[in-house]
């Protein structure tokens, strides 16, 4: 059985960030319902705007909650499609979160999910794309 591998949220900072703040987690690999696909990442983002969602006040996003993965822009593979629109083998960029698979939709989450274009290089989509 494959599993996911997350890095959740355990409890806010006060101060600098650190291995604390975080806790490994291993689950099953999330099912995609119709209209949504299955993305396996290949590429997270670490940005500044990620210890501003860390904390528990009102900002552009809601924070992150305890015990869910810390949130990251995200470059993947579909893996699995329900939707007519994303094929399997599709490299897509979406709200990914800090784990191996996420299950992502046009229009759901922060980013949605984008079909990277054609011979676009991945880590671009994730910094000067991005």
């Amino acid at each position: 059985m494959t599993i996911n591998r997350q890095w959740l949220l355990a409890e806010r900072p006060t101060g600098m960030v650190g291995p604390h703040n975080f806790k490994y987690a291993e689950t099953p690999i999330p099912e995609p319902k119709s209209g949504e696909v299955l993305v396996k990442n290949l590429f997270l983002s670490f940005d500044p705007a990620q210890r501003n969602w860390m904390v528990d006040r009102k900002a552009y996003l809601p924070p992150v909650a305890i015990g869910e993965p810390m949130r990251a822009g995200s470059v993947g593979e579909v893996i699995e499609s329900h939707h007519e629109d994303y094929q399997v083998g599709d490299l897509v960029q979406t709200t990914g979160c800090w784990q191996d698979y996420v299950v992502a939709a046009p229009g759901k989450g922060p980013m949605g999910l984008v079909k990277l274009p054609a011979g676009v290089s991945p880590e671009m989509m994730l910094s000067v794309l991005g």
